[in-house]
């Protein structure tokens, strides 16, 4: 087994979603009417998956000014600051998985390519996390490609970004729909950071429940065992 990359999902994956909840409840909270709709919006766009938009940005604001009845200048400008900027913000306050930056640098430091892969713009979130210095030249959103998880343009941008075929890739996630439906159907390999293994159709390549765990379990993977 040739694995060159291990890339990252980023949220929920290198932390847990229930502390993301709670530390950005207030601010969701305060703009609950803006959540719900672009949450709505985000579900519709991932349901177009033969639909390419170049112009990600504004259909996705304009879409979500419709179910608001507002302009879509405003919305457009309510998304920036209430959404990816003063949501980002509250993650600063959330802690990462444990032993999430040692797991990093051990593949670093065997060789390994690494890369993380966003739905959402990465903005200052890694240096929250302790870990932008890991990814300084290989963090993504699937924003700039115009599709978002699991969309396979998704996984063929991070791929020609890497620049390793998508056997020699390892993906990592916590969604099972997005991320290791996306990866497998990609032809990546798949690991998936879960309490418990999905009985699905399709299964990743091996479940973690922390990344105390990883290493051991991505050396079964590449001996084959």
């Amino acid at each position: 087994m040739n694995i060159k990359a291990v890339i990252f999902d980023i949220d929920g994956t290198f932390y847990p979603n229930w502390r993301m909840n709670l530390m950005t409840f207030p601010v969701v909270l305060r703009n609950i009417r803006l959540f719900s709709a672009f949450a709505t919006v985000r579900k519709e766009l991932r349901l177009m998956p033969d639909k390419h938009v170049d112009n990600f940005y504004e259909i996705q604001a304009d879409l979500t000014a419709k179910k608001l009845g507002l302009p879509v200048d405003q919305v457009m400008k309510k998304i920036e600051s209430d959404i990816y900027t003063e949501w980002t913000a509250s993650l600063k306050r959330v802690k990462p998985f444990d032993n999430v930056r040692n797991v990093i640098v051990e593949l670093q430091n065997r060789g390994f390519k690494t890369a993380c892969l966003s739905d959402f713009p990465i903005l200052d979130k890694l240096k929250y996390f302790g870990l932008d210095d890991l990814f300084e030249n290989s963090a993504y959103t699937c924003e700039a490609c115009g599709h978002l998880k699991p969309h396979p343009d998704a996984y063929s941008y991070v791929m020609e970004k890497v620049g390793v075929k998508p056997e020699e890739i390892l993906y990592v996630g916590n969604s099972y729909q997005y991320d290791i439906l996306g990866s497998k159907k990609a032809g990546m390999y798949a690991a998936h950071i879960s309490k418990k293994e999905i009985d699905g159709d399709v299964k990743a390549d091996f479940t973690f429940k922390n990344y105390y765990e990883f290493i051991s379990k991505f050396d079964n993977l590449i001996k084959g065992v």
